[in-house]
């Protein structure tokens, strides 16, 4: 029998993780934008919350906030979303491009323009766009536009019908 000796590899992003000030309004901008489904809540407002020194030491939360109200959301093909509603909040504002840490996403859509307004009409910012994309990104169609949702965070658009060499190495979702 022969031993597979390979390092075990990473499969891929399974959720992205989001703080949001209002856990009901973050829910349906992502389902009216997106089509985001819920899948559960791990707790609602209505529940216990979840919190402590045993949570905190998991994923380091401050020991004296409490995670209010947490939701998994599926995103079609991409990676979840899982929402928290916390008790304390200690940054007001998002974090930008010029930030270290994340900063945004990029959901794959195949109508940039037509995402950008579903999310305007949902009360999202739109930023100047939609933009081609350039360089190794470059081709027939290939676009971005950021949007800010109503709570301020950056979610970058992109479609890339026209995927060159470069950029048929990259994951892309299935349609």
């Amino acid at each position: 029998m022969t031993q597979d000796t390979r390092t075990p590899q990473p499969r891929g992003i399974e959720h992205v993780g989001l703080t949001v000030p209002d856990m009901e309004a973050a829910v349906r901008f992502f389902r009216d934008v997106f089509g985001a489904e819920e899948l559960y809540a791990l707790t609602r407002k209505e529940a216990a919350p979840i919190g402590g020194p045993e949570v905190s030491a998991v994923n380091g939360i401050s020991p004296t906030s409490v995670i209010r109200d947490l939701r998994m959301l599926r995103l079609h093909n991409g990676p979840n979303l899982e929402l928290f509603e916390m008790s304390e909040v200690h940054r007001q504002t998002p974090t930008g491009i010029n930030d270290i840490g994340l900063h945004h996403f990029s959901i794959y859509c195949d109508d940039v323009a037509a995402i950008a307004a579903k999310a305007r009409d949902c009360g999202a910012q739109l930023l100047e766009g939609p933009s081609p994309l350039s360089s190794y990104e470059a081709g027939d169609g290939n676009a971005i536009r950021f949007v800010r949702t109503p709570w301020g965070m950056l979610i970058e658009l992109i479609q890339i019908p026209s995927p060159g060499r470069e950029i048929a190495r990259r994951w892309l979702p299935s349609s």
